[in-house]
């Protein structure tokens, strides 16, 4: 696969996470947890080593994934709010999606 087909499918399921983070359904809190999990523990570390690592296998790729999203998301939440920026929804949007 081409890394702008890679890129276009990270947007296109960031896109439908949000999507579903938003619905209004019994189920709700289950589903919000589940790609909430993705959303902030996979997705960031995915796009970073694809940035970073051009030429690893995909199970090195979602290993480090992982890792590189625990390492970044709360550093980064961390610095924005010494900036004075709130921690809320919105913020944490603009993190995960950068």
């Amino acid at each position: 696969m081409k890394t702008r087909a890679k890129f276009i499918i990270g947007i296109t399921a960031t896109l439908i996470a949000l999507a579903l983070l938003n619905i209004k359904f019994p189920v709700q809190k289950s589903t919000r947890i589940f790609f909430g999990s993705i959303f902030v523990l996979f997705l960031p570390g995915y796009v970073l080593s694809f940035l970073f690592f051009k030429e690893i296998e995909i199970m090195e790729r979602i290993a480090l994934s992982f890792a590189l999203s625990i390492a970044t998301v709360p550093l980064i939440m961390f610095y924005l709010s010494l900036l004075g920026m709130k921690i809320a929804l919105a913020s944490i949007i603009i993190v995960i999606s950068s």
